[in-house]
């Protein structure tokens, strides 16, 4: 348990320790910006020691626009940011699990399109339990793989981009 600890601590030392990629504003705009696609929770530093938190962002020759979860807008001129952080993982693995799930119940949902009862479901289930049955284990004994991998990748520190002139 002791050492459990300390492995820990030191998987989680090693990444904070990581210094800002140095990037000028273009090859941000070219190179970077591709990558955020899909990517939330973006973190842009400005020269006065602000915080803006972004769930998505567009960058523009003078300007870099900042959406929250609302879609609202709020534009940061190009001379006032220093730091972008972007998280590393983009990969959620509940889709996973939710799509596993679901493809076991596709085939009960199928059988039972048009008259959707009681004995249906039943007889649904009992037709397709060959099927359905080791999706349905597949599902079980995979979901906490999945979760586990979400939760430590979560651990990963965000990339720091560090804007230079």
């Amino acid at each position: 348990m002791k050492y459990l600890m300390l492995l820990s601590t030191l998987m989680l030392s090693i990444g904070s320790a990581r210094a800002a990629e140095k990037i000028t504003w273009h090859e941000f705009q070219v190179g970077v910006s591709d990558q955020l696609n899909g990517r939330k929770d973006i973190d842009v530093f400005t020269k006065d020691g602000r915080k803006h938190r972004a769930e998505w962002l567009r960058i523009e020759d003078d300007s870099l626009e900042l959406y929250d979860k609302d879609n609202k807008m709020s534009s940061l001129p190009r001379a006032s940011v220093k730091r972008i952080k972007v998280p590393r993982n983009k990969t959620s693995y509940i889709p996973r699990i939710t799509r596993n799930f679901q493809m076991t119940m596709f085939g009960v949902a199928l059988l039972c399109w048009d008259s959707c009862n009681a004995a249906t479901v039943t007889v649904a289930f009992v037709a397709l339990a060959p099927i359905t049955v080791p999706l349905g284990a597949f599902t079980v004994a995979t979901a906490p793989v999945y979760l586990a991998l979400q939760g430590i990748s979560s651990l990963k520190p965000k990339k720091a981009y560090e804007i230079v002139q």
